[in-house]
Parts: C-alpha cells; sequence; structure tokens
C-alpha cells in the first residue's frame, strides 16, 4: 500500500490501482496488442475468478516510498520493439506521476511476444 500524509490525514493508494493505471495507459500506446501473461496459470486462475484485463501483465512493488513496475506486453509486428517498450515507460510514468502524486522508480517493460 502506498500512502501519502496530508494536512487532512492519510492516503493510502491500492498496488492494485496503480496495476490499473499502468494497464490502462500501456494498452493505448501505439504498437501494443496487448498485455501479455506473466505466468499463464496465474493469470488463467486470475481471469476465472473475474480479475479484470486492465491489471494483466502488470506487477506494482511499493517499498519505502518507491513504486516499481514490471510490464509484459505483446507488440504488433514491425513495430520497432525499442520505441514501443520506451512509449509505454514514458507513458505509464505519467500517467502514475499525475494520479498518484509520486513518480515510478523503475517501469521495466518484457516484450513476451509479436504478432500481425
Amino acid at each position: 500500500m502506498w500512502r501519502m500524509q496530508t494536512g487532512l490525514g492519510t492516503v493510502f493508494v491500492s498496488p492494485d490501482v496503480i496495476a490499473r493505471i499502468a494497464g490502462t495507459e500501456a494498452q493505448e500506446v501505439f504498437g501494443i496488442i496487448g498485455m501479455a501473461a506473466r505466468a499463464p496459470w496465474i493469470e488463467g486462475v486470475g481471469e476465472w475468478l473475474g480479475r479484470e484485463p486492465t491489471k494483466r501483465g502488470i506487477e506494482v512493488w511499493i517499498e519505502e516510498g518507491n513504486i516499481d513496475l514490471t510490464i509484459y506486453v505483446v507488440v504488433r509486428y514491425g513495430t520497432k520493439i525499442s520505441e514501443v517498450a520506451r512509449n509505454v515507460q514514458e507513458r505509464v510514468h505519467y500517467a502514475i506521476a499525475r494520479s498518484v502524486g509520486v513518480a515510478p522508480r523503475k517501469i521495466d517493460v518484457y516484450v513476451n511476444g509479436v504478432r500481425l
């Protein structure tokens, strides 16, 4: 849980909220076909239990006030993979900094596949 002290009290932000923001923004980047499963059997169980697809392929770690993310994606064939991954990092970084009020320390992007 990420927390921030304000003059009126404490604000707590769940890692699930951060994952949804990251997933929504990552899917908007040109060249992204979709989110990839971190481990297919884990994602399959999550979908069976009704887990939302915007959190699919996103891992969030919060330690000592720092936010680290790992994002697993599938990229469109013919796009420059390094450019797409960099765009995902920049867009997610900006969205989380704007929404949560703290910029992520690290955003790792893993390309798990390429599709037409």
